[in-house]
């Protein structure tokens, strides 16, 4: 008899629910509101271009912190755009259920960048400094463009007035600092030159 009720609360025990850890626990839903970006227009090198805005939504349960990073397509016919062309802002941000956060990336392609097709991934995930069991979800935005042959002379004047426009207003001060300098020594040698010609006659 002992050993009949042992073995039931034994068959019993082992029925019972196992305790979760808290380590194991679910990701936080993710999306879009943009699905692909198709850029019509062949880009020059040096350039810095304004991609639409996303929006990134927490559609889970719980809150957390989220990464918007540049992935690549596998087996994609164009070619794969280099992550630091991309400036993502901002790239990691805390959004709590159904929390949005818009976020802005640029295309800033270097002086030297070789003609042709090439697209990316724009992927939002979840992120978590703790250990333990986690389900990952992602979501993403496909970007697609083309950049056009130029000429290096082309590609330096085109960064050189993108990094004019980046640092205002500092770049127009200085600017008006160099023209104010110029016209002032021009003034002087052209009033010195008056001035000798006075004397001779």
């Amino acid at each position: 008899m002992r050993r009949l009720v042992t073995v039931a609360c034994f068959i019993a025990f082992a029925l019972l629910p196992l305790p979760v850890s808290p380590l194991a626990r679910a990701d936080e839903g993710v999306s879009i509101d943009v699905g692909s970006i198709a850029v019509d227009a062949a880009l020059s090198p040096g350039g810095r271009y304004r991609l639409p805005t996303l929006t990134v939504r927490n559609i889970g349960d719980d809150e957390g912190d989220y990464e918007v990073a540049i992935v690549h397509l596998n087996g994609a016919e164009e070619a794969d755009a280099p992550a630091p062309w991309f400036e993502v802002e901002p790239d990691r941000f805390h959004l709590s259920p159904d929390g949005a956060q818009q976020v802005q990336v640029h295309l800033v392609l270097p002086t030297g960048a070789d003609p042709g097709r090439y697209s990316a991934l724009i992927e939002a995930h979840s992120v978590s400094d703790a250990e333990g069991v986690r389900i990952s979800a992602a979501a993403a935005s496909r970007v697609s463009f083309e950049v056009k042959p130029s000429s290096t002379w082309a590609a330096w004047l085109l960064q050189f007035r993108r990094s004019f426009a980046d640092h205002y207003p500092w770049s127009h001060l200085a600017l008006f600092t160099f023209m104010t300098v110029i016209v002032g020594y021009l003034l002087r040698r052209f009033i010195r030159l008056r001035i000798g010609i006075e004397r001779r006659r």
